[in-house]
This record gives structure tokens, C-alpha cells and sequence, in this order.
């Protein structure tokens, strides 16, 4: 994306990239660019009206991670499954408790070929900040617009009554993801198989409620032994 700047600044870079040429000296180079963090999904996604479950395949998405590099959900499935959680923002103390959990067991989940996907709406310098903080060793990915938590229907708008109980803690979600919007994902945590079906899945509204990381391997142990099954099977 080419950044946009006023006539008057654009005509005095212009003049002084002039100036450095009558004098034999190099233009000033062109201010750098920011990446944009606008989701990439698709054209006209479906969006369920319940959470995705077992069975059903997870869309293929596009999202900047911390550093601001683009991770694509269908390239990392081609390393090895994928544990993908929904979590609300950096303020939020439950959220943080589930990410150090899956930091705990990452070299357990690696052992057996996943990849931790974690994702928030909140913006990529908050995502930034609860790296740093939690010092997390898995990509946290910034899902603006909760677009990808839309795509797995867990997405929700927030009532009155809690916008106004958040407010006396000091929490604007919609100053926070930079939106205007006060929409959350609900607790979500899916383990993806290779081929893009879902082999577990847990969602919950109460905000309390997380996946536990002894189900999680436990998926993806499973799936591990399917695989060592159909090695074996195509080897004979």
C-alpha cells in the first residue's frame, strides 16, 4: 500500500529531490512504508451462524503476526496440523493464563509436529505487547475486525451492560482494536489436521472457560498415531 501524504509535503520532496540532482547528489529516499494489517480471506466468506465443530474444515486465512510477516493458515498446514485459539486482548488475565499454558506445553505440541496459531482483534502493537510479556515462542496474529473469528463463527458484539462494566476498568475494546466496534471472539481453541478438517474443537461464552492443554495433545496425539497408521499401512 502506497502512503498517501499532502500536496504541499509531496511538492517539497519533489523540489528538494530537485535541488539534489542540480547538485549531483542523490534524491532523498521515499519515507518507508508500514504494512497493513487488513485481513486476507476470501471475496464473499460464509460465515456460520454457530461455531465450527469437529468435521468441518477450517478456512484458509492470511494474517500478520507480531513482526508484521504474513502467516497463511493453508502454508503452515503443510508442516503439520495446526492448533489455532481465539483469545480477547492483552488485557484480559484469563486470556493471558491459556497463552502461558500453551507456551508450557509448545515443545510437547512441536514434538508432535504442530504449530501454536494464536489470534486477537486487537491491534498489532497490543499484539506486539503481550509477545514481550508473556514471553510466547508461537506467533500471535492480529485478526482485525475479528474477520477470521467471523469465519469460524465466534465472534460476538458486546451488550451495553458489559461495554458500561468494562469501562470502569479502564477497557475500551473499541479504542483497543482499533475498529470503533466493541466485538470480542468467544473462548475458541480448534486443533486443524493437514487437510484442513477440524479434528477438535472447544468454545465456550463463558469468558472464564478455556481448552485445557492435556485435551489439546491428546488430539494431537491422536492424530500423530493416524499418521504413523497410514506410514506403516503404505509401507507394506
Amino acid at each position: 500500500m502506497n502512503t498517501k501524504f499532502p500536496a504541499r509535503l509531496t511538492a517539497l520532496g519533489a523540489s528538494l529531490g530537485s535541488v539534489a540532482l542540480l547538485a549531483g547528489m542523490a534524491p532523498p529516499a521515499p519515507p518507508p512504508t508500514q504494512p497493513t494489517d487488513v485481513t486476507e480471506i476470501e471475496d464473499e466468506p460464509v460465515l456460520p451462524e454457530e461455531p465450527l465443530e469437529v468435521g468441518d474444515i477450517a478456512p484458509n486465512f492470511k494474517l500478520r503476526n507480531a513482526a508484521g510477516t504474513w502467516i497463511e493458515l493453508s502454508r503452515v498446514l503443510e508442516r503439520g496440523p495446526v492448533v489455532l485459539s481465539f483469545y480477547r486482548g492483552v488485557w484480559c488475565p484469563y486470556c493471558n493464563k491459556e497463552l502461558k499454558s500453551l507456551e508450557r506445553a509448545l515443545p510437547k505440541m512441536e514434538k508432535l509436529g504442530a504449530t501454536v496459531l494464536a489470534l486477537s482483534p486487537e491491534l498489532r502493537a497490543h499484539v506486539k505487547e503481550n509477545v514481550k510479556k508473556n514471553s510466547l515462542h508461537f506467533d500471535l496474529l492480529a485478526d482485525k475486525d475479528n474477520a477470521v473469528a467471523k469465519l469460524f463463527g465466534v465472534s460476538f458484539e458486546l451488550d451495553d451492560k458489559t461495554i458500561d462494566k468494562y469501562d470502569t476498568y479502564g477497557i475500551d475494546v473499541a479504542k483497543h482494536n482499533g475498529t470503533g466496534k466493541h466485538e470480542l471472539p468467544i473462548p475458541a481453541t480448534y486443533v486443524i489436521d493437514t487437510d484442513g478438517s477440524i479434528a477438535f474443537a472447544f468454545t465456550h461464552e463463558d469468558y472464564t472457560k478455556r481448552a485445557k492443554t492435556k485435551d489439546i495433545l491428546k488430539a494431537l496425539e491422536a492424530l500423530a498415531e493416524q499418521r504413523a497408521d497410514a506410514s506403516d499401512s503404505g509401507a507394506g
